[in-house]
């Protein structure tokens, strides 16, 4: 067992803070992994978080980001410095069919087009700023499951922006629901939360020593059993392609559940030489299913991120504007 002489999470924060400690230039010996959770368009919550980290000007504090499906693309908008204007997407851009098409489940057409949101959306409408998500000093990692082994991969180090896209398209390819499996860099990928819903074990792999880990969630939420089609459509879909794989996603509740009790366990995390802070919003607002398009649930879904955050590093809680964009759209636009 290893014993914890290590600051908290919130310490390591601010006396980076307060030093201006900048990446790869650290004077302390910690390292401060970012992990973001997916959920498909559960995601906005994670993108309201994000924002709030940027508008603290917080993101030097980390030395990487870990983001699983939905949680690696809005951790690249985060890593470019681009965090409000990814978060603007959820509710301005892919709620919509062209994004979610609940009738494509009766034609072999995805219900989740990752194609618009990718090769469209994130390219033209709300450009990403790529080089400096290659070339900052803030690496993302983006995990996703492979078929062969059946176990999380962190994709990382990528060398351009068709690396970097198709690492994030292999990651956020919900079995089924957005099409089949993606090739990459010799492996056949889905979603990373087929496997690992919550990033944080990447992190740790990654040798991090501390983790601040965005839920999308609320507190004392759970997933929710099964559903007919994750049970009899979904999983099989996955025994198909990797036998074994579906009943692995079929646990995914239960590994959800001890991800999340382990994030909360100081005692866990003392055995594991570890610190962590996880982030939830109140359980009040209700959770925001992977499918949501309403505009106004969604805003609210990302006002309760940027909140949450506010709120776990002890600052004022502030009101948040409908649009979350303190600067405008437009001006993010020409400077990425």
């Amino acid at each position: 067992m290893q014993e914890m002489d290590y600051p908290s999470v919130l310490e390591v924060i601010e006396d980076r803070l307060r030093c201006g400690s900048k990446p790869t230039k650290r004077t302390d010996s910690m390292k401060l992994g970012l992990v973001i959770e997916g959920g498909g368009m559960r995601g906005v919550i994670a993108g309201g978080m994000i924002s709030a980290l940027e508008v603290l000007d917080l993101k030097d504090v980390f030395d990487v980001v870990y983001g699983t499906s939905a949680g690696a693309i809005i951790g690249a908008y985060f890593v470019a410095g681009q965090a409000r204007l990814g978060t603007s997407i959820y509710y301005e851009n892919i709620n919509n069919n062209q994004f979610i098409n609940l009738r494509n489940i009766f034609s072999t057409k995805p219900i989740m087009s990752l194609e618009f949101l990718l090769d469209q959306v994130c390219i033209n409408e709300k450009p990403l700023n790529v080089d400096r998500v290659l070339n900052g000093p803030v690496p993302l990692v983006a995990t996703a499951t492979a078929l062969s082994d059946k176990t999380a991969h962190s994709l990382e180090c990528f060398s351009d922006n068709e690396d970097l896209f198709q690492a994030l398209r292999c990651s956020a390819r919900i079995p089924w629901v957005a099409g089949e499996s993606v090739h990459f860099r010799g492996q056949h990928y889905v979603d990373g939360g087929v496997t690992q819903p919550i990033p944080y074990n990447a992190a740790a792999d990654g040798g991090c020593t501390h983790v601040l880990a965005l839920l999308t969630m609320p507190r004392g939420t759970l997933r929710p059993p099964a559903s007919l089609i994750e049970r009899y459509v979904i999983a099989r879909w996955l025994n198909n392609r990797s036998s074994g794989l579906g009943n692995q996603y079929l646990q995914g509740i239960r590994r959800h559940s001890e991800q999340i009790a382990f994030l909360k366990s100081h005692e866990r995390q003392r055995e594991a030489g570890i610190q962590a802070l996880p982030i939830q919003i109140a359980p009040n607002l209700g959770p925001i299913g992977p499918l949501e398009k309403t505009q106004s649930i969604l805003i609210n879904g990302a006002k309760a991120g940027f909140q949450a955050v506010y709120k776990a590093l002890g600052r004022p809680v502030p009101n948040v504007s409908d649009d979350l964009l303190p600067l405008d759209s437009s001006a993010q636009k020409n400077s990425a």
